[in-house]
């Protein structure tokens, strides 16, 4: 189980090509390792039938934190839809 934490990025090599380390407790949190070694926290998530990804941060806090706070307003969004469907 790969769980992101702030040690991550030290345990994460530069390889060949890019590549993406996914969180088991965030679903669509992840950590992107380019080739150069420049590395990224990102949300991955579905949108409309098609796959998104946004840049959060360099850093493990911030990335985690906007993480935390897009996760919780979009199972809000998701929510409120699905209850507006049932009262109509």
């Amino acid at each position: 189980m790969t769980i992101i934490t702030e040690l991550t990025q030290n345990s994460a090599p530069p390889k060949n090509r890019r590549y993406d380390i996914t969180c088991e407790l965030r679903p669509g949190f992840l950590l992107r390792v380019e080739p150069t070694g420049s590395m990224s926290y990102k949300y991955r998530r579905r949108e409309r039938n098609a796959m998104k990804v946004t840049t959060l941060a360099k850093v493990y806090g911030e990335a985690a934190a906007v993480f935390d706070i897009s996760a919780y307003n979009s199972a809000n969004a998701c929510a409120i839809s699905h209850h507006e469907a049932i009262q109509s």
